[in-house]
């Protein structure tokens, strides 16, 4: 069974494009492939007008989820917005709850090494998808 994280990493890297990548990012160089998903998420998420299910997605990490325990901040709104893309991109390219949640997982787990409450994923992950309409 493949890891729910490497599924989200496959449809965002199997050639969806959302936005072009300004001329001369991710083209050789340093970074390569990383340059044009760091480009297009600084693009989506400074897109105008918003979108509203990546807006919806932002402020549902922020509020509700946040492990890192930031929303208090406001040098923190930012903190989660690149989680809040892929997670867009995934579900509007087919992921499930479940694929949302063991995603999650992993951030929690391996990236930010913090603890959530019990079953938190899970709501967040479901809640994500109602947002996008699965």
């Amino acid at each position: 069974m493949s890891d729910a994280l490497d599924d989200l990493e496959r449809l965002l890297a199997d050639g969806w494009t959302p936005i072009t990548a300004p001329r001369g990012y991710g083209y050789g160089g340093f970074g390569g492939q990383n340059d044009i998903r760091a480009v297009q998420i600084r693009l989506a998420l400074n897109h105008e007008p918003p979108i509203p299910k990546l807006e919806a997605l932002k402020r549902l990490l922020l509020r509700e989820w946040d492990p890192l325990q930031v929303n208090g901040s406001p040098m923190a709104q930012g903190e989660y917005d690149g989680y809040a893309f892929r997670i867009w991109v995934a579900l509007e390219r087919g992921a499930d709850a479940d694929q949302v949640e063991a995603y999650l997982d992993r951030m929690v787990s391996s990236d930010m090494r913090a603890d959530v409450a019990p079953g938190l994923n899970k709501r967040i992950s479901a809640k994500a998808s109602e947002i996008a309409g699965i």
